[in-house]
C-alpha cells in the first residue's frame, strides 16, 4: 500500500517548496567564489522570496494534508502572505544596510529562508508534532542569526538568553503536548476538540493546555516572560530584530487563532482569568519599562511586550463575541508601523554604530526631513494616535473588547496607550527639537537612497488607515467570527 498525494497538496505547499529549494541553491554557493558572490546570493534569495510570495498570492488551493499536518486555508494564505511580505522587505532593507556582505552570505541566506519556510508550516498545521517541530526550526535560526551576524560580546550574549528562555518554552510546550496527547490519544488538534465535545477532560488535559499557553506566551513575550526580548532585540542587527518583533508575533497569534475553538470548548473560568492577568501585566509593565530606556531598539522592545498585550485583548475579545477581523487588522498595523520604524533606523546606521540612542537623533529632522518624518508618522501609528492606521487598529479591538464587557481590560489598555505617548514623542522631540550634538562619536547617518524603499509600507499604512479599512472587513468579514457550541 503506497501513500497517495494530491497535486492540490504540492500547489499548496508550493511556497515551502521554493524557499526549501532556495535555502539549498544558497548553501550551494561558495563563500568568497568571487568578488560578486554578495550579489548572486542577494539576488537568490530576493529571487526565491519573490517567487514564494507569488506562489502563495496566485494559489486557490485550499484543503487538508497529510492528516492534518499541512491545512491550507483562506486566513492561512493572508498569514503567508504576510510573513512573506516581511521577509522580502527586510532583505531589500539590507541591500543597502552595512551588513549587507555579512547578512547575504550563503549560509545566513541559507538560515534566514529556511526559517521563513518554517514559519509557513507553523502557521498551516492542525498536527501538534508538526507544529513544535517548525517553531523549533524557526527559532534555532534566529538563534543563530543574533549571535553569528554581527559575532561580539553582546550579541552572542543576548543569543544565550534567548536560547537558553527559549529551551525552557519549548520544555512547556513539549510537556503540554505530552499532557494533551496521554489524555485525547491524538495529536490532532480537530480529534482533540471532538475528544472535548464528547468525553469529560481530566485535571492533566488542563494542565497541557496551560503550559502550551505558557509556552506560546514566551514566543510572544508576554509579562513574566519577556526577559529575552530587551537583549535579543538590542544585540541582533536591526533587521533580525524587525524580523523577530514582527514575524514571531504573526505566527503566534494565527496559531493561536487555530487553537482558539478548542479553549473555547472548555470553561472560559479554566483559561481567561490567567491570560488577563498575562494581557494586563504585559501593557503595564512593557510601556512602564520602556520610559527608562536611551537606546531606540530597546525602547520599541519593551514597546514590542505591550503590543502583545494589546493583541491578546483581542483575542480574549473572541470569547465575547470579537471579530477576527479587528485582531487582523490591529496586526497588519502593527507590522507596517513596526517595519517602517525598523527601516527607518537601519537607513540611519552605520557600521560602527548600530545600536542608536536617544542623543544620536538630536537633530535628525533637519539633516534627512524624509526618514525624520517615516519614523515619526510610525511612531505615531504605535503610539495610535490619529489620523494613523494603529489608531483604526486601536478602536477596533477596544471596541470588541467593550462589546465583551472585557472593561478592565480596555481601562489598562487605554492607561498604558497614554503612558506610551511619552517615550514616542520623546524620539520625536529628538529628531525635532534638540541640537545637534556633535560630542557624540557614532551620529546618525544621513543618507537619502537608503530610504525610499520605506516609502512602500508608509502608503500601505496610509492607504489601510484612509481608504481600505472597509475593503479589509469586507474581505474577512464571512469567516470572521467564531461560534463554537458546546
Amino acid at each position: 500500500m503506497h501513500l497517495v498525494i494530491p497535486k492540490e497538496f504540492y500547489f499548496s505547499t508550493l511556497s515551502v517548496l521554493i524557499l526549501v529549494l532556495g535555502s539549498l541553491v544558497a548553501l550551494m554557493q561558495r563563500d568568497k567564489v568571487s568578488k560578486n558572490y554578495v550579489t548572486l546570493v542577494e539576488l537568490t534569495q530576493v529571487f526565491f522570496l519573490s517567487a514564494s510570495l507569488c506562489a502563495c498570492f496566485f494559489n486557490q488551493y485550499y484543503g487538508e494534508f497529510l492528516g492534518g499536518a499541512f491545512f491550507f486555508s483562506r486566513l492561512t494564505k493572508v498569514v503567508h502572505i504576510l510573513i512573506l511580505s516581511v521577509s522580502l522587505f527586510i532583505s531589500l532593507l539590507f541591500l543597502s544596510h552595512p551588513e549587507r556582505k555579512s547578512f547575504f552570505r550563503p549560509e545566513i541566506s541559507f538560515l534566514y529562508q529556511l526559517i521563513t519556510a518554517g514559519m509557513l508550516v507553523f502557521t498551516a498545521s492542525y498536527d501538534l508534532v508538526t507544529l513544535l517541530i517548525s517553531l523549533e526550526i524557526s527559532s534555532l535560526g534566529v538563534y543563530t542569526l543574533i549571535g553569528y551576524l554581527n559575532p561580539g560580546r553582546k550579541s552572542l550574549e543576548g543569543a544565550m538568553k534567548y536560547f537558553l528562555l527559549g529551551s525552557l518554552a519549548t520544555a512547556f510546550l513539549l510537556l503540554g503536548i505530552s499532557f494533551v496527547y496521554a489524555s485525547a490519544a491524538s495529536l490532532n488538534i480537530k480529534e482533540i476538540m471532538v475528544f472535548v465535545r464528547t468525553f469529560s477532560q481530566p485535571i492533566w488535559f488542563h494542565g497541557g493546555l496551560l503550559l502550551m499557553v505558557l509556552g506560546f506566551a514566551f514566543k510572544l513575550a508576554l509579562v513574566p516572560f519577556h526577559f529575552w526580548a530587551p537583549d535579543a532585540y538590542e544585540s541582533a542587527p536591526t533587521g533580525i530584530t524587525a524580523f523577530m518583533a514582527t514575524g514571531f508575533k504573526i505566527i503566534i497569534i494565527a496559531v493561536l487563532l487555530r487553537l482558539f475553538p478548542l479553549f473555547q470548548l472548555l470553561s472560559s473560568s479554566s483559561w481567561a482569568p490567567l491570560f488577563s492577568i498575562l494581557v494586563g501585566l504585559s501593557i503595564i509593565v512593557g510601556n512602564i519599562l520602556a520610559l527608562s530606556q536611551f537606546s531606540v531598539k530597546r525602547t520599541l522592545a519593551y514597546s514590542s511586550i505591550a503590543h502583545s498585550g494589546y493583541m491578546a485583548i483581542a483575542l480574549c475579545a473572541l470569547s465575547t463575541g470579537g471579530t477576527l477581523p479587528s485582531l487582523l487588522f490591529y496586526l497588519v498595523s502593527y507590522v507596517l508601523a513596526s517595519l517602517l520604524a525598523f527601516g527607518a533606523l537601519m537607513s540611519m546606521e552605520t557600521k560602527e554604530n548600530q545600536n542608536l540612542s536617544l542623543d544620536d537623533l538630536k537633530g535628525y529632522g533637519r539633516k534627512n526631513p524624509m526618514v525624520a518624518f517615516l519614523l515619526s508618522f510610525s511612531l505615531f501609528s504605535l503610539a495610535g494616535l490619529p489620523p494613523t492606521v494603529g489608531f483604526l487598529g486601536k478602536l477596533f479591538i477596544f471596541s470588541s473588547a467593550l462589546k465583551g464587557n472585557l472593561f478592565p481590560l480596555v481601562l489598562i489598555a487605554v492607561l498604558g496607550s497614554a503612558i506610551s505617548l511619552y517615550y514616542y514623542l520623546r524620539i520625536i522631540v529628538h529628531m525635532y527639537m534638540k541640537e545637534e550634538d556633535f560630542s557624540c562619536l557614532y551620529p546618525a547617518a544621513v543618507s537619502k537612497k537608503k530610504s525610499y524603499l520605506l516609502i512602500l509600507p508608509f502608503l500601505v499604512a496610509l492607504l489601510l488607515g484612509t481608504i481600505w479599512p472597509q475593503k479589509f472587513f469586507d474581505t474577512l468579514s464571512p469567516k470572521s467570527t467564531y461560534s463554537v457550541k458546546k
